[in-house]
Parts: C-alpha cells; structure tokens; sequence
C-alpha cells in the first residue's frame, strides 16, 4: 500500500500515489478542489451569519432592529444596513468571530464580518436564511 511520504512529492507522486490508490484523475481533482477553495462552513459560522441576516430581514420590513438580547439598537445617521446589523450584535460577534489573520496589524471587524458574510450568503443562502427565521 502506501509507503514512504518522499516517495510521492511533486506532480508525478500524486499521479503515482493516485493509481496506487485507483483514482482517476477527475477523483484526485475533486478532492483538492473540495479540501482546498470549496470548504463547507461550520456550524458556528452558519449561526453566526444568520444572526446578521436576521438583523437584516429586520431592517427590509423597517422593524425595529434588537439585538441577541431583545434589545432594541438605534441606527446611526447614513449608516449602511450591513453595518447596521453587524454593529447590532457587536459584542455576540467580538465573541465568537475569529478576525482575519492578515487583519492583525489593522484589524477592520466591519470589513471582515462583511465580505465573509457576502461569501458565505451567495453561497449557502437556503441555510442562512433558514436559520436566520429561527433566531428572529
């Protein structure tokens, strides 16, 4: 079976370690592609989410926008309802949200909940939102 690590380096060593294996091509492909730019997000990051979609969905029916805690937040002047809703569960998000790393020496949370969020809901809206309506 499989043997030594060194043996299959480079390009060559996955076609070799592939056949060993009896995968194709479209097999080995599939597997980089799932491990590497196709990761599905964890549990938390799918509830952390839905926590900002629910701020929206309130923000669309102009409802009052709470927080976690039943809270009610006031919306600050020529605020965007993204930041809106993120600044809404700050403190929830502060907690549970880890910041990118390449963030560290200007660590901008806003801009980073932000474009995670807009990744995540193109991709995995039916989640969200489903869990967004049990949050609300």
């Amino acid at each position: 079976m499989v043997s030594d690590k060194n043996e299959y380096s480079g390009w060559a060593g996955v076609k070799k370690l592939a056949k060993e294996l009896d995968y194709s091509w479209f097999d080995v492909c599939e597997i980089i592609w799932k491990t590497k730019y196709h990761k599905q997000p964890s549990l938390k990051e799918l509830l952390l989410f839905s926590v900002i979609r629910k701020n929206l969905i309130q923000i669309e029916k102009n409802k009052q926008v709470v927080d976690l805690s039943g809270n009610p937040v006031a919306r600050k002047e020529g605020e965007e309802d993204i930041h809106y809703a993120i600044r809404t569960d700050l403190d929830y998000f502060k907690q549970y949200y880890d910041i990118k790393k390449k963030w560290s020496k200007d660590p901008n949370f806003y801009k980073s909940l932000r474009q995670k969020y807009k990744l995540l809901y193109k991709r995995f809206a039916k989640e969200i939102n489903s869990n967004a309506v049990i949050i609300g």
